[in-house]
């Protein structure tokens, strides 16, 4: 079982992950509940203080070479960015772990923070093989998400990554709307402990459907809503420039 928490830029996605990763409360009753990450890969540089949590940081070489050629890697995109020399294209990708099977993927519950397309493509990847890959979207305004997105670079940060960081928040709105009327849509502004309580009484409630053989038809409706997004905005590529 896979959990996708959809966001967009600076919308909290990774602090809930790493709050339910830490947060033991569901296991304790259903301990197909235990939390684990699906390991992302990315060739961008790493940001004052980053540490290995979320990202394992490669070069572009050891990217192609140990990713990018594997079946392994379950979805794959590139952006490409201003920065203080110019430009530059940055690759992302998520990976099944080493030693862990289908059968490890379908018995406990995995967790990816992700954009729009990523939950699309890790559908397809995985699609008539998993049991369920379960979207749970955050949405928050663009006001909040822009300061969010100015707090985490330095005090010395450039124009130009000044000028991505506004880039990036305008064009998200335009890539995925994330105000929508959907059971597992919470608003992020506030990333506390009632976020996490709300967001962890849904999984318990969709894991709960989803032994009872109900959660299909829901998983579906939302995977047309993301399609139709993105083919809107002709975004559908996985690139954005």
């Amino acid at each position: 079982m896979i959990y996708c928490i959809l966001g967009n830029s600076a919308s909290g996605k990774d602090t809930l992950m790493n709050n339910l990763l830490k947060d033991e409360e569901l296991s304790k009753y259903y301990p197909r509940l235990k939390f684990k990450k699906l390991p992302m890969v990315t060739t961008r540089p790493r940001r004052n203080g980053e540490d290995d949590n979320v990202y394992t940081f490669v070069s572009y070489e050891e990217f192609f070479e140990n990713y990018y050629h594997t079946d392994r890697l379950i979805e794959h995109r590139c952006y490409d960015v201003a920065t203080e020399d110019g430009g530059d294209t940055w690759y992302y990708g998520t990976y099944i772990p080493e030693n862990t099977t289908l059968e490890d993927l379908n018995e406990q519950s995995f967790l990816i923070a992700c954009s729009a397309s990523q939950y699309l493509a890790c559908c397809k990847y995985f699609k008539d093989t998993l049991d369920i890959i379960y979207p749970i979207v955050l949405h928050c305004r663009d006001t909040i998400r822009l300061r969010r997105y100015i707090n985490r670079l330095s005090d010395d940060a450039s124009r130009s990554e000044i000028e991505e960081a506004v880039r990036r928040i305008v064009h998200d709105k335009d890539y995925f709307n994330t105000d929508i009327n959907y059971p597992g849509c919470f608003s992020s502004e506030c990333l506390g402990a009632e976020l996490l309580e709300n967001v962890q009484e849904h999984i318990k409630t969709v894991f709960l459907h989803y032994r009872s053989g109900d959660i299909k038809s829901t998983n579906e409706v939302l995977m047309d809503y993301i399609k139709k997004e993105l083919d809107k905005n002709k975004l559908n590529n996985m690139r954005r420039i």
